[in-house]
């Protein structure tokens, strides 16, 4: 998964059409690059506008509790809960969206489009439901039938969900421990997931299944050694040959399974120092 472009229009203090291209330069040449601006200025409203358009929702705004916000004359219909994301939309404007641009872990291109408007296009209409979005490069037809389903089908190209995206990719304002808090399993499979290292737990797997196939079948010949007479030396010969080329292909194994064992050490090791770092 990789994020190509964040885009968007009449979001909190963002008015107007905004986008952060970052397979442009100078962004797309740089290793790492900062937003940075006064308070106000949409810093967290970028981060929120990337949450939106794949989720529907945002570390921040997480629900529709809170109490009700407006301006004074408002009608109550056209307040809304302070924790909804719908709150985002600029004031006086009737119909705002988020969008991003991204490339899945299908290696495919993708575009997913988070929108809310008001009535009849209208400054002071109701508030409308929010919609979601999801079309793959070159294909005009949507994928994903209403708000639930495009989420599941972003989640299922994107590689993560809401909680994991929220803890390996975003991590808002004082919430670094949000990762850290995390289980160990989850932070595993985050860790996996971001540095394509779950390759290595694949591996170790097969690694420990061949260990058990090969450990059963020198179990089996030494089940059969014992149920057999005193053989001749010849036919003992060839039954001990065979009995240390089972040993010899489990040893192999246990060889290819400690191998495996060390690489994801050392990259959970890794992933930790650079969490230390990080966090310094």
């Amino acid at each position: 998964m990789k994020i190509l472009a964040i885009r968007g229009q009449n979001l909190a203090s963002l008015y107007g059409p905004f986008e952060v291209d970052l397979e442009a330069p100078p962004i797309a040449g740089a290793g790492l690059f900062s937003i940075s601006g006064p308070t106000g200025a949409g810093k967290s409203t970028l981060l929120d506008a990337l949450c939106l358009a794949l989720f529907g929702r945002t570390p921040r705004l997480d629900g529709r509790g809170g109490a009700r916000i407006g301006r004074d004359g408002e009608a109550a219909f056209e307040r809304v809960a302070a924790r909804d994301v719908r709150s985002l939309l600029s004031r006086g404007t009737a119909q705002g969206h988020a969008e991003v641009l991204f490339r899945g872990v299908d290696g495919v291109r993708y575009r997913a489009r988070w929108q809310v408007r008001r009535a009849r296009d209208r400054v002071g209409g109701r508030l409308q439901d929010q919609e979601m979005m999801l079309w793959a490069e070159g294909n005009p037809k949507p994928i994903g039938e209403g708000l639930q389903g495009t989420r599941a089908e972003i989640v299922k190209r994107l590689g993560f969900g809401f909680e994991e995206f929220r803890r390996a990719v975003v991590l808002p304002q004082f919430e670094f421990t949000a990762f850290l808090r995390a289980s160990e399993a989850e932070r595993a499979a985050i860790l996996q997931r971001v540095t394509g290292t779950d390759f290595y737990e694949a591996l170790s797997r097969a690694a420990h299944e061949r260990a058990a196939v090969e450990k059963k079948a020198q179990e089996e010949v030494e089940v059969r050694a014992g149920l057999l007479a005193p053989l001749e030396p010849e036919a003992r010969r060839a039954l001990e040959a065979e009995l240390e080329r089972a040993e010899a292909s489990r040893a192999r194994a246990a060889s290819a399974l400690a191998r495996a064992d060390q690489l994801l050490a050392w990259y959970g090791r890794a992933e930790e120092l650079d969490l230390g770092v990080a966090e310094a």
